[in-house]
């Protein structure tokens, strides 16, 4: 059976209306990401994941998140993740202080009583990854682990430098395909 090369819906985020009830179909976001004309790597969208809008003790650091849920195929060839990032950040200092996390999230088991998941962290971006305003392809993970489940794939940022704005994460193009690559003329960073 052939299935389509690029599994997620949405994967530009060219499409910004907001998902918020059941069925999601697309990226969910949380109040303070937010849907963005620039910088993008292609299109006319991107989205940043950290606006950092709200959230300062004592009610915890800032954070926000974007995800979708996605049905990988059982016999899915070469299932493989990959994305454009830019992180611009103005925090001084050689410590990863802001960060975001890029995490696949399995289903839950439907027993009792509830079973904790662990997600597979993929990759922890922060503000010592700063870009400079370069779109860099990012990625190029395997996935084939997860074949024949439906499983969340999740982007979330974490600001902790006492300006909520110092660390920007943009992401861009974010491509799951089960085929060679959509976009071959991203450059890695």
């Amino acid at each position: 059976m052939l299935w389509p090369s690029q599994l997620l819906v949405n994967p530009g985020f060219e499409d910004t209306t907001p998902q918020t009830t059941p069925p999601h179909l697309g990226w969910i976001k949380s109040e303070n990401a937010a849907f963005i004309t620039n910088p993008h790597h292609s299109g006319f969208e991107a989205i940043e994941v950290d606006t950092g809008l709200w959230g300062a003790p004592p009610f915890g650091p800032p954070q926000s998140y974007a995800y979708q849920q996605v049905t990988i195929p059982i016999d899915a060839s070469h299932p493989i993740l990959r994305y454009f990032l830019d992180v611009q950040s103005s925090v001084a200092g050689a410590n990863a202080v802001d960060t975001l996390t890029v995490k696949i999230i399995p289903p839950q088991p439907n027993s009792f009583p509830p079973v904790h998941v662990i997600p597979t962290m993929l990759a922890t971006y922060s503000n010592l990854d700063n870009t400079h305003g370069a779109r860099c392809r990012k990625g190029d993970f395997d996935l084939s682990a997860f074949r024949g489940q439906t499983v969340t794939l999740s982007f979330t940022a974490l600001i902790n430098s006492a300006n909520p704005a110092a660390t920007r994460f943009y992401l861009d193009d974010v491509e799951l395909s089960t085929s060679p690559p959509l976009s071959a003329y991203m450059r890695p960073c």
